[in-house]
């Protein structure tokens, strides 16, 4: 796995050992060098990798750990990072 390909906050969750059996899989947004071809799609589907799509060069994914290892391996893939949870703006605030 490139670990120099996942930003700080997934690479600290990947570093701390290995994942619990029935532990929840990872949410992250990725970016791939180039917009996916049929075969890079194929194999993210095998690896159980769904939301892939061949238009774009980001995309939301939902994984485990062990794909996520596989995935930070691919040449074409440039960045991982861990999905945040957006809140709404309570009335009155500034962006």
């Amino acid at each position: 796995m490139d670990t120099l390909k996942l930003d700080a906050p997934l690479a600290a969750m990947m570093s701390r050992g290995t994942a619990a059996p029935g532990e929840p899989v990872i949410d992250v947004s990725v970016r791939t060098r180039a917009p996916l071809t049929s075969e890079q799609a194929a194999e993210l589907s095998a690896i159980g990798i769904k939301g892939a799509d061949t238009k774009r060069t980001v995309f939301s994914a939902r994984m485990s750990r062990e794909a996520l290892r596989v995935l930070a391996s691919k040449p074409w893939i440039s960045r991982v990072s861990l999905a945040q949870e957006l809140k709404p703006l309570k009335s009155g605030e500034s962006r």
